[in-house]
């Protein structure tokens, strides 16, 4: 299995590396490099994962499937999963490390508290 942490590095090692940063010099270009490789490694595995998530077809806040499949991805590289949480089925958070940075990842169902109306930019209630 790929791991989700070559994925976060690589996500957190460009989110931080700016022109300009004191940090640029060969050594930090070798990891940018190797970091764009193992990003590069995962795509049939994101393809993959895409296609699996789509073909489940569940409704918003029922994402039983989906769920699963994703905390299941996570558990097998390492994250400790905390599902059902703020009362939802379906809503859960994965954490990764300990120390400092302790990686958080949470379900896109909590996210949703507005959603809008088709067409228009006013909410719509749930």
């Amino acid at each position: 299995m790929h791991s989700m942490r070559w994925i976060l590095s690589g996500f957190l090692l460009f989110a931080t590396s700016t022109p300009g940063n004191a940090q640029d010099g060969p050594d930090m270009d070798r990891l940018k490099g190797e970091a764009a490789r193992k990003i590069e490694d995962m795509r049939d595995f994101t393809q993959q994962t895409v296609d699996m998530i789509f073909s489940f077809g569940e409704l918003g806040f029922q994402e039983i499937e989906t769920s699963n499949y994703i905390t299941d991805i996570l558990e097998a590289n390492g994250f400790e999963v905390e599902r059902g949480i703020s009362g939802m089925p379906t809503a859960w958070m994965a954490t990764w490390g300990s120390g400092k940075p302790v990686i958080a990842l949470g379900s896109a169902s909590l996210g949703f508290q507005i959603r809008r109306c088709v067409g228009t930019r006013s909410p719509c209630p749930f």
